[in-house]
């Protein structure tokens, strides 16, 4: 179940960073798809969950997923109080990045607070395609099935490699369809040739949920990756400052987002 919440939780950092590297999808033609987007992101992390009289319960772990397909469950995860407001955290940093730019500033006002409900009723009854279910959680879903489908196919290639090397070289076979199926193939085209190709930060997810099988992974990143866009006009001082090794002040900055985070560095008990 850690490893279906840490997958969540990486794809749900990835698409909306690849998708939105061009700000003009925030707005006209583009503006359905992101508002499921924007959805997506905002919706909590859990694995199965349970509806009983009006009353959502998450990470029930019944189940490695909740019933995305599944009217009831898909509306009571889109309008609950968690969503709701990190939405709203989300529409205020599209906001702020919208009005820095001089041709899309008369669109910030669609991500005002007032738009919450008609964001959240977009994405749950799309009047175009239905991205939200049929690409981004169908395809977060068989992410989660498949990499759980790959860790038991490694886990039995560990206990046959001494006893039954055709069974092992199976399930070694076995463990790389699945994973080449996943993080590879599986997240090449989610917006249908509307949207960027994220097949190449597969491995991250991979990452996530190799980290989420085995907690004792010793592997680290040793640096962390972050995307920060400056607001209009930055001063031109600021690319020889950065290369200079001198972040920009929060004053420029319009949004800054962490894509890959390094850990706090382990303090040892004798330390």
């Amino acid at each position: 179940m850690a490893m279906s919440r840490a997958v969540q939780r990486a794809l749900r950092r990835i698409i909306p960073l690849c998708y939105f590297q061009d700000p003009h999808r925030f707005v006209a033609a583009e503006s359905g798809i992101a508002a499921q987007v924007l959805v997506y992101q905002s919706l909590p992390v859990s694995t199965s969950i349970l509806l009983s009289r009006g009353d959502l319960k998450l990470d029930t772990d019944e189940d490695l997923y909740w019933d995305y397909r599944d009217d009831a469950e898909r509306r009571a995860m889109i309008f609950n109080g968690i969503t709701g407001a990190t939405l709203l955290s989300r529409m205020e940093q599209v906001r702020g990045l919208l009005l820095e730019i001089d041709d899309l500033r008369k669109h910030a006002q669609d991500y005002g607070p007032g738009s919450l409900d008609r964001l959240r009723e977009t994405a749950f009854d799309p009047a175009g395609n239905d991205h939200l279910t049929r690409s981004l959680l169908a395809a977060e879903a068989m992410a989660i099935r498949h990499a759980c489908e790959a860790g038991c196919a490694m886990a039995r290639f560990r206990n046959s490699a001494g006893v039954d090397p055709a069974e092992a070289l199976e399930s070694m076979a076995e463990f790389g369809e699945k994973v080449t199926s996943t993080f590879n193939s599986g997240l090449s085209d989610l917006f249908r040739g509307q949207g960027p190709n994220i097949r190449e930060l597969g491995s991250l997810v991979y990452l996530e949920a190799s980290c989420a099988l085995d907690p004792g992974l010793t592997a680290e990143p040793s640096a962390h990756l972050e995307v920060t866009v400056l607001r209009s006009p930055a001063p031109e001082s600021w690319a020889e400052e950065f290369l200079a090794g001198k972040r920009p002040a929060a004053a420029i900055v319009a949004v800054r987002q962490s894509v890959i985070e390094r850990p706090p560095k382990r303090v040892s008990p004798e330390s």
